[in-house]
């Protein structure tokens, strides 16, 4: 398990702060009370230390010495001070502190926010394009203490091959002077591609041009620094950009996942068909099943919604083993399944579904219930058929399969 580092010399506030994370977080807080022992830990287990919270004053360390243990070691910390003139005393250990919390039980939920941001950010990566190379490396240097993936370069044409490359790229910080394609530019080429929801993009000038933020803006930027700037505040703009991009990726998951189950709902269903098929797939063959479980308003009338809702969900985990794989796996409605795929193995990849589920047992109450399900399949050879004649399609054969005794796979063509 990913730990943090509590290096505090309160037990009660620690023992606070350690229950807050395990619950906020579910993160295990080490608590320690001297730098020696931080030293230790770190030694033994220096890739399962995500973070830290420290204190300036230990039992070893008097002068804010955990600072620049922390930092060297590029272990992203919080400074946890209860005193309020520290900043002016220790303004050179601190340099890469991600962020300075005063010391109470009610700043205890600013410390878990400010460790949610850091953790969440770790896989993810930033671009930083600006032709000078002390201010690039600067930059690097400074957002280092996020353990992030950084990727920089001088000019923007290169800037846009790392994004081809590089999917993991969530934040661009560009600079207008560039060589070549200037920074405006390069927001258009980004923007283009990419939403301001998708890839975030922070702009940078030292020219004394009042309209330039509001034009990096109207081009498409998220935010603007104007140089020179604190170090904090570009690492906290690049947090702040990291955290709406978050917001946004858990917002779009909830519109478009089923609650009850975790597949994909209805409306995820059909933009994805609609986009392949938008696209094209050439002369891929491309099949499309809808299934439904048997008999499932008797379920739901003998036993309860709730034994409905289980078997939902155990039918969804059967679909999760049998087609991860698939383009799609939805939940397209009440006990309605759709799945797209590509290849020749549908109706084998089926019928082993379908197996499967008549195998199970659901233990509901003091009762076994036995599931089974029909599905109707509709093959797509070299794009003859649309999107909408392959639902129509697959959806009759469904009907087919249940008018004919349930518990089986139809499809109107044979595979070639």
């Amino acid at each position: 398990m990913d730990k943090v580092i509590v290096l505090e010399s309160s037990t009660v506030l620690s023992n606070l702060l350690k229950d807050a994370i395990k619950k906020e977080l579910s993160l295990e807080a080490v608590l320690l009370k001297s730098l020696q022992s931080a030293k230790e830990i770190v030694l033994k287990d220096r890739n399962g230390i995500v973070a830290a919270v420290t204190g300036l004053v230990l039992e070893d360390a008097t002068r804010g010495e955990s600072l620049e243990f922390f930092s060297r070691l590029m272990i992203p910390f919080i400074v946890w001070s209860s005193s309020s003139d520290w900043k002016s005393k220790f303004s050179e250990l601190d340099r890469n502190a991600i962020a300075y919390v005063l010391k109470s039980p009610e700043c205890i939920g600013q410390v878990v926010n400010i460790l949610r941001k850091i953790i969440e950010n770790r896989f993810k990566a930033i671009l930083i394009v600006d032709d000078n190379d002390l201010m690039r490396r600067k930059m690097v240097s400074i957002l280092s203490s996020l353990r992030i993936k950084i990727f920089d370069t001088r000019t923007a044409e290169e800037g846009l091959s790392i994004l081809d490359k590089e999917n993991s790229v969530r934040v661009i910080i560009t600079d207008y002077v560039l060589g070549g394609m200037d920074g405006l530019e390069f927001l258009s080429k980004i923007r283009q591609s990419y939403p301001f929801y998708e890839k975030t993009v922070i702009g940078l000038s030292s020219l004394e041009d009042e309209d330039l933020s509001l034009r990096f803006l109207m081009y498409g930027a998220n935010d603007f620094i104007k140089k020179p700037f604190h170090d904090k505040e570009l690492l906290w703009r690049v947090l702040l950009n990291f955290e709406m991009i978050e917001l946004v990726e858990k917002i779009k998951a909830t519109a478009l996942n089923d609650v009850l189950t975790g597949l994909p709902n209805r409306r995820a269903f059909f933009d994805r068909s609609e986009e392949l098929f938008s696209k094209g797939f050439g002369e891929r063959t491309i099949w499309l099943s809808i299934l439904d479980v048997d008999h499932f308003k008797s379920i739901n009338d003998t036993y309860g919604h709730a034994a409905g809702d289980v078997a939902l969900k155990m039918v969804s985990s059967i679909i999760k083993k049998h087609f991860d794989g698939a383009i799609i796996a939805a939940r397209i409605g009440g006990e309605e399944f759709g799945i797209l795929g590509y290849g020749a193995d549908a109706i084998e990849a089926l019928e082993a579904f379908r197996n499967d589920v008549a195998q199970q047992k659901i233990k509901f109450l003091n009762n076994e219930i036995c599931l089974t399900v029909s599905a109707g399949v509709s093959i797509n050879f070299q794009s003859k058929k649309t999107f909408q004649e392959m639902l129509t399609e697959a959806d009759g054969l469904l009907y087919q399969a249940k008018r004919e005794g349930r518990n089986q796979i139809r499809t109107s063509e044979k595979w070639c």
